[in-house]
């Protein structure tokens, strides 16, 4: 008698293992699975198809993701392993980025010849933007979106700079030349705090980071074993200026701290820059 109630027990027991066994297996997703709910969740927010490029799962689901009709726009997405909401979402904030890099890369290469512009916008939720349309967003719609939303404005521009093809001949009228196309630029976009960077760099340099960022653009996945860009770019030299939304411009210095701006500050700097 005992030895059968032990054995129907046991059996219970394993049944119910199985089943949870079971239950547990359907709430997992195989990477096809995952696939396709990045794409409808993003299809969900902006009434396009998109395609996954690159999947990474660890402790959240993070990708790169493109529209299928503009490829070109690569931008991260991240959401938790339910995958139930999206959490991180670079979408319109790369499409800005490159309407700016593309209206500021020939007026650059006019102050630093053969330079590389990549810009950066930090902020990662655009859940609550209500403006976009499959037609885009730009950067005035997205600034006045973060305002709202009581997010970080602001935006960082890297100017990689070729130093073989700069001299010391115009330096004292380039750092205006940098001013007023900033400020110009700035005033479109509804005047965000502008961190703007300048890198010294060699051709083979420049042409590492424009792969990097076009690949990969500033925005590094944590699952991956990609190098990141900002680990990359630690040993470079800069030089950092910051336009504030009162024109007003600033030198940053090591300490990541504003000291007030003075044309020879930037000189002294640039003598030093491409050295």
């Amino acid at each position: 008698m005992m030895k059968k109630m032990l054995r129907r027990q046991g059996l219970l027991i394993l049944l119910f293992l199985l089943m949870g066994g079971a239950f547990v297996g359907c709430n997992v997703m195989d990477d096809q699975q995952r696939e396709d709910r990045l794409k409808e969740l993003l299809k969900e927010k902006y009434g396009e198809e998109f395609e996954v490029r690159e999947m990474y799962v660890k402790e959240s689901v993070e990708a790169w993701c493109y529209p299928v009709n503009n490829p070109d726009v690569i931008f991260m997405i991240a959401t938790s392993l339910k995958m139930d909401e999206i959490s991180k979402d670079y979408y319109l904030q790369q499409q800005v980025c490159m309407q700016i890099e593309e209206e500021l890369q020939p007026q650059i290469e006019m102050i630093f010849p053969k330079c590389f512009v990549s810009t950066s916008i930090s902020v990662a939720n655009t859940n609550n933007f209500e403006d976009y349309s499959n037609k885009g967003v730009n950067a005035e719609q997205l600034i006045t979106y973060f305002r709202s939303e009581n997010l970080s404005d602001s935006i960082s521009i890297s100017v990689f700079v070729d130093c073989d093809n700069i001299t010391d001949e115009n330096i004292d009228t380039e750092i205006i030349q940098l001013i007023d196309m900033v400020n110009t630029e700035s005033d479109k976009m509804n005047n965000p705090y502008i961190h703007f960077y300048l890198y010294p760099c060699n051709y083979d340099k420049i042409k590492d980071i424009k792969e990097i960022v076009q690949t990969w653009n500033w925005h590094s996945i944590a699952n991956n074993n990609i190098e990141d860009i900002y680990d990359y770019l630690e040993d470079f030299k800069r030089i950092s200026l910051l336009f504030d939304q009162d024109e007003n411009v600033y030198i940053i210095d090591n300490n990541g701290n504003k000291v007030s701006f003075e044309e020879s500050i930037y000189v002294e700097q640039r003598k030093k820059f491409c050295k």
